[in-house]
């Protein structure tokens, strides 16, 4: 399975690799090229400025910070930090109240996809899709070099979950991706939609994979919680085809355990 990164959007540089922020204190993330220090980051997403407004929520660190937008000044987008917390270099930007218009089939998901096709991958996925037209645009570069790899969409932008039906027709299977899903929307949500997403894949007889923070605690202990064995069990009951770990195996102390 090729996991295409999709339009990731991320802070730029920090000085010293991090930046304490304050809970009631001011950062600013800007699309300028700065060095990343005095509360002002730069980020990848250069549209950023076009389509947050004041009021919208940007969470930082896959959801260890969040900071409110208070006011845009050209490029630069200030904010009012909410949860407070170490900003780290190159962290994750999730904008659950604002409407990207980033394509989720990207220049660099192209050339990831051709060295993917080449090397003979089983399955590609399409990360934050928002409707068809993505896993359509994968499909066809796919076709366009002779092959027909499956295609499937990773559901984890509140926007998919709008357009669900014609995604899941168009893609050949689905991942529930519950770690950035969990940023779009509702935490309390999040079960409710999984099965959802695992029963519309299993009327259409299209495999579905659950995936993030399965076994979290095998990254550093050597028997899941109960409440994990509850997860997995549960996703097993919705239908699922398969439970993906991801920190558990990568970088965890346990991962042959975690697999078994």
């Amino acid at each position: 399975l090729q996991d295409l990164p999709g339009p990731k959007l991320r802070t730029g540089p920090v000085v010293g690799g991090g930046m304490r922020l304050e809970t009631g204190g001011e950062l600013t993330l800007t699309g300028r090229k700065v060095p990343g220090e005095s509360g002002v980051v730069s980020t990848n997403y250069k549209k950023l400025s076009r389509e947050v407004r004041p009021g919208h929520r940007i969470i930082l660190g896959d959801g260890s910070l969040e900071v409110e937008v208070s006011s845009v000044e050209g490029e630069d987008v200030r904010c009012r930090v909410i949860a407070g917390g170490d900003l780290l270099a190159r962290q994750s930007i999730s904008l659950p109240d604002s409407r990207i218009s980033a394509p989720a089939f990207t220049a660099a998901d192209r050339d990831h996809l051709a060295f993917g096709l080449e090397q003979g991958v089983d399955w590609v996925a399409v990360s934050f899709v928002v409707d068809a037209a993505a896993i359509e645009a994968t499909k066809s570069f796919i076709a366009e070099r002779g092959a027909d790899t499956p295609v499937m969409a990773k559901i984890e932008r509140k926007g998919a979950l709008n357009n669900l039906g014609a995604i899941l027709d168009a893609a050949d299977g689905a991942m529930v991706a519950r770690g950035d899903l969990g940023l779009e929307i509702p935490l309390e949500e999040v079960p409710n939609w999984q099965k959802v997403i695992i029963a519309e894949c299993n009327r259409r007889s299209k495999p579905v994979i659950t995936a993030t923070q399965m076994l979290q605690s095998m990254i550093e202990a050597p028997r899941p919680t109960r409440a994990e064995v509850a997860d997995v069990a549960n996703a097993i009951l919705d239908g699922t085809d398969a439970a993906m770990l991801s920190g558990e195996t990568a970088v965890g102390r346990y991962p042959v355990e975690a697999v078994r």
